[in-house]
């Protein structure tokens, strides 16, 4: 009694101390009021006596806000170094972590590291068997960040290899490279080509994302008449099915 007496003095801890005691939802903890702190402390497991932090929080938003306050606050090395950490201290950070570093890159250092964090990303993801691909708007960051920087080719090179890195290039990423005004030098596009050349030996057809990749960069390079090949002596070899491919040029 003496113990329920104590938990009665703070409203809505008693049903976070039956949760972490028993695994049951707050929710079910009836008399106990439901409110985001209770929600989202639940979830977390957090230990009664650590509750009060997060009672000025009344909503979500306001949580996450105050939550990445202090990211934003950062410059994009140091917020790059605060990454790193995390990976070898306490894992993965989140996704929102991720697309907050790749809006923060601007130079052509930054592009580089951009495509260095979506790697480091997806390799811990798949050392914890996550095999999802990454939400398209990663892929959308990552080539605002490198054109931001002046590197398209490390975009083009990304979704050449995008089965690899796990990102999802759909319809609304292809037509941001191709709305893109820039233009792509001859050894950019040759390091494209030769990134899905490397692809293509390691098995039978990149995906279409790949192709994607390669025909936006002899576009960008001024080779309009290349891409069409390309995607030509595709089709004789039996890939008959490019239609947003096509869609880039035709």
């Amino acid at each position: 009694m003496a113990l329920i007496n104590r938990f009665n003095s703070s409203p809505g801890t008693f049903g976070l101390f039956l949760k972490s005691l028993l695994r049951v939802p707050v929710e079910s903890c009836s008399g106990f009021p439901n409110t985001f702190p209770t929600r989202l402390a639940s979830r977390c497991l957090v230990p009664s006596h650590q509750f009060a932090r997060f009672a000025t929080f009344n909503t979500k938003e306001e949580y996450m806000e105050n939550r990445f306050a202090p990211l934003r606050e950062l410059s994009t090395s140091e917020l790059h170094h605060t990454l790193v950490t995390r990976f070898e201290t306490s894992g993965p950070p989140g996704l929102k972590e991720l697309n907050l570093f790749l809006e923060k890159c601007n130079t052509s250092e930054d592009a580089a590291l951009a495509l260095q964090m979506v790697t480091k990303y997806r390799t811990q993801r798949m050392r914890q068997r996550i095999m999802a691909a990454f939400p398209e708007s990663v892929s959308l960051q990552l080539v605002a960040a490198c054109q931001r920087g002046g590197r398209l080719e490390l975009a083009l090179d990304a979704l050449v290899r995008s089965r690899e890195l796990g990102l999802d290039v759909g319809e609304a990423t292809l037509k941001e490279v191709k709305a893109l005004d820039c233009s792509l030098e001859a050894d950019q596009v040759d390091q494209v080509t030769e990134s899905y050349n490397r692809m293509e030996v390691t098995r039978s057809f990149p995906g279409e994302a790949a192709v994607a990749g390669v025909v936006l960069a002899l576009m960008k390079g001024g080779e309009g008449d290349r891409a069409k090949e390309f995607i030509s002596s595709l089709k004789q070899n039996g890939h008959s099915s490019l239609p947003s491919v096509d869609a880039l040029i035709f």
